[in-house]
C-alpha cells in the first residue's frame, strides 16, 4: 500500500503521510516527494493516494466527490497501519500533503476521515498545501490574462469542478463549496485547526491559476511584481495565530 521506510522501524510510534495531487495528476507525481521524505524521515508510511486520477481530471468530479474517494482510501491505511501496531497503546499520528486541488482535497475529506475512525486512536500532525486556491481561483475583470477564471460557470453543464474552485457554485442551496470548507462554525475548519501543523505554500506571483493570497490564506497578502527579465525569488512568509 504505502511505501514503508524501514520494515524494522519502533511499534512505539507509528507516522503515516498521505498526498493528494491535484487537477490532471496522478500518484506518480510524488516519487520525488516520497524519495527525499523517505531519506528525512525513514521510519514514516508515505502514501500518494491512488484512487483519485480519473476523478481528478479537468472537468470530471467535483471537490467534494474527489475528497470523499479520499476519505475512503485514508480511512482504510489508517485502519491497516493501525493494525499493524503491536502496542495497543502506541500513538499514530497521520499527516497530509496536498497539492493544488489536493489541499482542499484533504481538507474537505476530514469530516468523513473523523467519522469513520471514531473508534481509532490517532493524532493529526503536518498539513502542508502547495499552491491550493483557499481563496478560489476568481480574479479581477480589470486584469485580461486572469479574467477568464470568472467564467467558469460556463463550464457548469459539463462538470461543477471549477464552480466549485471559482467559488461560483452559488445556485443550490447551502454555501459554495469553499466557503463552506472555510466556515468557523461548519465541521471542516474546526478539523483543519487539529494539525499540530498548518502550512501553506505557494508561489509568490506568476502562477495563472492560484494568486498569493488564496495559496496562502490571506487576502491582504501581496508581492511585488517582476518583469520577465527578473532573477526567481523565494518568498516566506509566516503567520502565527494564537
Amino acid at each position: 500500500m504505502g511505501a514503508h521506510c524501514d520494515d524494522n522501524r519502533s511499534r512505539q510510534s507509528l507516522h503515516l503521510c498521505v498526498m493528494a495531487h491535484g487537477v490532471a495528476g496522478t500518484y506518480g507525481d510524488w516519487d520525488t516527494w516520497v524519495e527525499l521524505l523517505a531519506q528525512r524521515f525513514p521510519e514514516w508510511v508515505l502514501l500518494p493516494l491512488r484512487g483519485l486520477e480519473k476523478s481528478c481530471r479537468f472537468l470530471s468530479a467535483g471537490v467534494d466527490a474527489i475528497a470523499d474517494l479520499a476519505a475512503c482510501e485514508i480511512v482504510e491505511a489508517v485502519k491497516a497501519e493501525r493494525d499493524r501496531l503491536q502496542d495497543e497503546g502506541a500513538t499514530m499520528t497521520l499527516h497530509c500533503i496536498g497539492h493544488s486541488m489536493g489541499g482542499l482535497i484533504i481538507r474537505g475529506a476530514l469530516p468523513r476521515v473523523f467519522l469513520d475512525l471514531k473508534d481509532v486512536p490517532f493524532e493529526l500532525g503536518h498539513y502542508i498545501s502547495l499552491s491550493s486556491p483557499h481563496l478560489g481561483i476568481q480574479s479581477s475583470w480589470w486584469l485580461p490574462s486572469h479574467a477568464w477564471k470568472n467564467l467558469s460557470w460556463l463550464s457548469g453543464l459539463v462538470s461543477n469542478q471549477l464552480l466549485q474552485l471559482a467559488i461560483q457554485d452559488t445556485s443550490g442551496p447551502g454555501l459554495p463549496y469553499l466557503v463552506e470548507l472555510s466556515d468557523p462554525v461548519g465541521e471542516h475548519l474546526p478539523l483543519l485547526a487539529r494539525f499540530r501543523y498548518r502550512t501553506c505554500v505557494t508561489v509568490a506571483c506568476g502562477d495563472p491559476l492560484i494568486s498569493l493570497p488564496s495559496g496562502v490564506i490571506s487576502p491582504d497578502s501581496c508581492a511585488m511584481r517582476h518583469s520577465f527579465f527578473d532573477a526567481s525569488f523565494w518568498r516566506f512568509d509566516e503567520h502565527f495565530v494564537t
